[in-house]
């Protein structure tokens, strides 16, 4: 699904006003953003114990760098989402904080006790964000203090409470349903699995002709299974 926001702004503008449409419309595509993000991270790492072990079969050391580089990229997302709106002056973050700011009366105090469970939920990731990911703190690096858990199960909640706030108003000013789990058209995490895994069995197939021609003294079969490409050779070691 592609949304343009300069043209979504201009649709919501005459509903909404320029200022709440332009968050919201922003707030709407990094949510879509972050969906599709943690729905890769889950059917690669989340579903089953088999596919992530296909992944560490691949490479332990790249399947556990993606693992950890897509779970606090979804931390610092829900960060981000959930941003508490300051007085700096020209500031003016893409965060649900902001959507009460655009409401009155009975509006505005159903928006802020959605926007209230959306960053309560979120503590922990701001927690991971501030000592951790965004900043380095020398206490936490050191020991003397611990990260708040976290957990998919934590994301999963804190992603449903930042939903529910643009729902309320889709269903409120527009009065339409939202459905924030996009759906992709085109290849996704099942297929990259599919590859890794067929890729698997013709390695293995690979090299149980390679044994089989060796131990059979089939030397000249043996040379002329074709080489891997040379663009799959290593890059040359780098030294300061």
């Amino acid at each position: 699904m592609t949304i343009d926001p300069e043209h979504k702004i201009d649709e919501l503008t005459p509903i909404l006003g320029v200022e709440f449409s332009t968050v919201y419309v922003y707030a709407m595509l990094d949510l879509l953003s972050l969906r599709n993000q943690w729905r890769i991270y889950k059917g690669l790492f989340g579903q089953n114990r088999e596919r992530f072990e296909l992944m560490n079969r691949a490479s332990p050391v790249v399947s556990g760098v993606i693992e950890r580089s897509m779970f606090e990229a979804a931390l610092l997302a829900i960060r981000r989402l959930t941003d508490k709106i300051t007085t700096k002056q020209g500031k003016q973050p893409v965060t649900v904080c902001a959507f009460p700011i655009h409401l009155k009366g009975e509006q505005q105090a159903e928006m802020k006790l959605l926007v209230s469970k959306a960053v309560i939920s979120a503590k922990f990731a701001r927690n991971w964000s501030d000592k951790r990911i965004a900043h380095s703190e020398i206490a936490y690096r050191t020991g003397a203090i611990k990260l708040e858990p976290a957990s998919r199960d934590k994301v999963d909640i804190c992603i449903k409470h930042i939903a529910e706030t643009l729902q309320w108003i889709e269903a409120k000013k527009m009065g339409i349903h939202f459905d924030t789990h996009p759906v992709s058209l085109l290849p996704d995490e099942t297929d990259f699995l599919v590859n890794l895994y067929e890729g698997e069995l013709a390695l293995k197939e690979r090299k149980a002709r390679m044994i089989k021609l060796l131990d059979q003294g089939k030397l000249d079969e043996f040379e002329a299974i074709a080489p891997y490409p040379a663009w799959l050779d290593p890059p040359p070691n780098e030294h300061d």
